[in-house]
C-alpha cells in the first residue's frame, strides 16, 4: 500500500481540525512533512499546521517565517491558498498584538477572498477584523462587524468559525458591560463547540465562569471551573490552567473558604 501524499495528509489534517480534533490534525501534518516532495506540498502542510495552531493547542512555534515562505510559493500558482495564508498570517499578527500588520494582512485576505468568491474565507476575515476592532478597544465597532459577519459565517457552514464568532461577540458584549448578552453568546459558543466535539469548549466555559463571577454567582462559577479543570490538566494547557486557578480564588473566598491549592497558586505560598 502506497503512503498517502503530502496533499492527502494536509486534507486529513484539515478534516480533523474542522472537527476540533487538534492533536490528530497535528499528527497528520507531521506525516505530511515526512512525505512532501515539492515546495508546494511542503507549503500546503505548513499552512495547515499554522491553522491547527490557532486552535487551543499550547505551542511555542513562531509560524510567521514559514507562512511568508508559503505565501511566496502560493502567490505564483495558487491564489486561493495565497488568500488563506494571508488570513493565517494576519491571525498570527493579531495574536501577538501587532495590530497594524494584522490589519494589512486581513484586509488583503478579505479582498482576495471577495475576488475569488470564497465565502468561508470572507466570513473568517470578517470575524478576524471584528476581533481586531475589539482588541483595539472599540467594542461597538467590533459588534457592528461581527453582527454583519454572522449570517455569512452560518451560511459558510464552518461550525468552528461560528463558535469562534459567538465567543468574540461575547467578549465584545462583556467589554460593553452587557453581561447578560455576553453570557448568552458564551453559552451559544459552548453549545456549538460541544456539538462538534471541539476542545475549545473548555475556554468557552471559562469565559462563562468569568461572567458569573462578575455577576456575583460564585457557586455557579466554581462548579463550571472545577468541572473543566481536569480536562485542561489532562491536555496540559499551560495558558488556561493558571487562569482557572486564579478565578477559583474569589469563588472560594466568597464562601469563606481559603482553599490551600488555589491560595498557593495565586499568592505563591500557602495560607
Amino acid at each position: 500500500v502506497r503512503e498517502p501524499t503530502a496533499d492527502a495528509w494536509a486534507l486529513v489534517a484539515r478534516a480533523h481540525r474542522l472537527m476540533g480534533q487538534f492533536d490528530e490534525a497535528l499528527e497528520a501534518t507531521r506525516r505530511g512533512f515526512h512525505v512532501s516532495d515539492t515546495q508546494h506540498e511542503r507549503a500546503c502542510v505548513l499552512l495547515e499546521r499554522a491553522q491547527i495552531e490557532r486552535g487551543p493547542l499550547d505551542t511555542q512555534t513562531d509560524p510567521a517565517g514559514d507562512l511568508r515562505d508559503a505565501l511566496a510559493i502560493f502567490e505564483r500558482s495558487d491564489p486561493r491558498r495565497a488568500s488563506e495564508t494571508r488570513l493565517v498570517l494576519g491571525e498570527f499578527h493579531l495574536a501577538i498584538g501587532d495590530f497594524d500588520a494584522a490589519y494589512e494582512q486581513l484586509h488583503q485576505a478579505l479582498h482576495s477572498a471577495q475576488r475569488l468568491t470564497d465565502r468561508p474565507a470572507i466570513a473568517r476575515a470578517q470575524v478576524d477584523l471584528g476581533d481586531l476592532a475589539l482588541r483595539r478597544d472599540d467594542p461597538a465597532r467590533a459588534l457592528e462587524l461581527l453582527t454583519h459577519a454572522q449570517p455569512i459565517v452560518r451560511e459558510a457552514g464552518d461550525r468552528f468559525e461560528e463558535a469562534r464568532l459567538l465567543g468574540i461577540i461575547g467578549d465584545a458584549h462583556r467589554a460593553c458591560r452587557d453581561l447578560a448578552a455576553a453570557e448568552h453568546s458564551y453559552k451559544e459558543a459552548a453549545s456549538v463547540y460541544r456539538s462538534i466535539g471541539s476542545p475549545s469548549l473548555a475556554a468557552a466555559r471559562v469565559k462563562l465562569a468569568m461572567v458569573r463571577i462578575q455577576t456575583g454567582r460564585y457557586r455557579a462559577a466554581r462548579r463550571e471551573l472545577e468541572s473543566v479543570l481536569p480536562e485542561v490538566q489532562r491536555r496540559d494547557w499551560q495558558r488556561l490552567a493558571p487562569s482557572i486557578h486564579i478565578l477559583l480564588v474569589p469563588c472560594a473566598a466568597s464562601s469563606g473558604e481559603w482553599d490551600t491549592l488555589q491560595c498557593k497558586t495565586f499568592y505563591g505560598q500557602e495560607k
